[in-house]
């Protein structure tokens, strides 16, 4: 379970837990490392690194299927292995959605509207709607529903002010979980600009490099037992 502050949580539409703000105090240690809890998400506790483990393709092939791309392989090979074997025993395998914004619509979905899109079967065609993995990245809506209510009726490409209350922010452009499904060489991305901040559905292509911020589901036998999600004194983790 998670500490409760009404002012750093609140609960979006489909039942799921979400810290929200500017710097909520959900800082966790996580491999020896700071991560911030993202929530309660499909009844587990959601969390993502703090910091960028580097820049990457999204994949080395032109092609956006998932289930092939390199850094799906690399997350969950060389990166999963790298963990402190404590940490790794809390991670669970989870089903990742892999559905995803047209060419029609990628300029017009709010956080809510990439969360159905998320998890839709609109996909490019052969891909995957969804995936079983350890390891993988935050969803656009993660992103929008970060910045909590106030921001749930604007656009994530259309964000504008709403990053400025958005911890997830990180002003850089990183790359998210969700592929184009209109066009086979796009995923979609944070763009970094201080003035923008945007989710940009269409791109760019999955073959450039930018920031990775690993996600993970924590086993539901992990408990908080410690801390109090500050920066300087995080929650701590057991299982």
């Amino acid at each position: 379970m998670l500490p409760s502050n009404p002012d750093e949580l609140y609960k979006d539409e489909h039942g799921d837990i979400r810290y929200y703000g500017k710097n909520p105090n959900n800082y966790v240690s996580f491999n020896n490392e700071l991560w911030r809890i993202i929530g309660v998400i499909d009844g587990k506790i959601k969390i993502i690194r703090n910091e960028s483990i580097g820049s990457m393709q999204w994949n080395s092939t032109d092609n956006n299927n998932w289930n092939n791309a390199s850094l799906k392989s690399y997350l969950n090979g060389d990166y999963y292995n790298s963990i402190d074997g404590t940490y790794k025993n809390m991670i669970s395998e989870e089903t990742y959605y892999l559905g995803g914004p047209t060419q029609e619509n990628y300029q017009t979905l709010t956080a809510s509207g990439y969360y159905d899109a998320e998890r839709s079967n609109t996909v490019y065609s052969g891909n995957p709607t969804s995936t079983k993995q350890y390891i993988g990245l935050m969803y656009p809506s993660d992103y929008g529903y970060a910045a909590g209510s106030s921001c749930l009726s604007t656009t994530l490409y259309g964000y504008g002010s709403c990053k400025n209350s958005d911890y997830l922010f990180s002003g850089v452009t990183e790359w998210l979980q969700t592929p184009n499904a209109s066009f086979r060489y796009y995923a979609n991305v944070i763009i970094s600009s201080l003035s923008s901040g945007f989710v940009d559905g269409r791109g760019p292509a999955v073959t450039y490099s930018n920031i990775v911020r690993p996600v993970l589901y924590l086993t539901s036998e992990t408990q908080i037992t410690g801390g109090d999600g500050s920066q300087s004194n995080p929650f701590q983790l057991k299982l």
